[in-house]
């Protein structure tokens, strides 16, 4: 994708009046917002991450990294724009699973984050990840990820399409499963981005 992929934010409001008469529902304004949040820690750490000041004495390499891997690299928000989009397809598809959102505490909602991220995420993310190392599809997909071999703060999310699909299945299960049994929180949206992007 290259800059014009901005100009799919806008199309998310279109798509839901074209098939709701709405032009956003509670759910896809909470994602935007944590969207918005999520681009501004991402332009914290990559200025930390440049800064000479602050991380010159914990750098591996003392390098820039080469214009071919900034470029490739430019790739690392399509995750961002895809969570947007996912969650406007199973709001669409499924606007009964997000309509009641539950008034949930402090306590519950880190407990929520840490149990859905924990016990669901990490395994299954560990077996995708160990997957993806299998020369089949290392060599169709992950061999990105791998490429750059100066690291910024945007090498973790730079991934092509296949596995930004796979990451955004297995990242959404603590949203989708806590709507299925009806104990879904939009509180629960922001800050697991920004804690998941924190820890990325």
């Amino acid at each position: 994708m290259n800059k014009s992929k901005y100009f799919l934010y806008p199309l998310v409001p279109c798509i839901y009046y074209a098939t709701t008469g709405k032009f956003y529902s509670p759910l896809i304004i909470t994602v935007l917002y944590g969207t918005m949040y999520r681009y501004l820690l991402q332009t914290i750490f990559n200025a930390v991450a440049c800064s000479e000041t602050l991380v010159s004495r914990w750098r591996i390499l003392d390098q820039n990294p080469p214009k071919e891997q900034m470029q490739r690299e430019d790739d690392w928000d399509n995750a961002l724009i895809f969570s947007v989009y996912a969650f406007a397809i199973v709001d669409l598809l499924f606007p009964w699973l997000f309509s009641e959102s539950v008034e949930i505490s402090f306590t519950s909602l880190f407990w929520s984050i840490f149990v859905g991220h924990y016990c669901l995420v990490e395994p299954v993310y560990y077996v995708a990840h160990r997957l993806m190392h299998h020369s089949y599809f290392y060599s169709k997909t992950h061999y990105h990820h791998h490429a750059s071999r100066i690291t910024m703060a945007r090498s973790g999310t730079s991934h092509p399409f296949g596995e930004n699909v796979l990451y955004m299945c297995i990242f959404s299960m603590p949203f989708l499963l806590p709507a299925v049994i009806g104990c879904f929180s939009m509180d629960i949206i922001i800050p697991y981005f920004l804690w998941f992007d924190f820890m990325n």
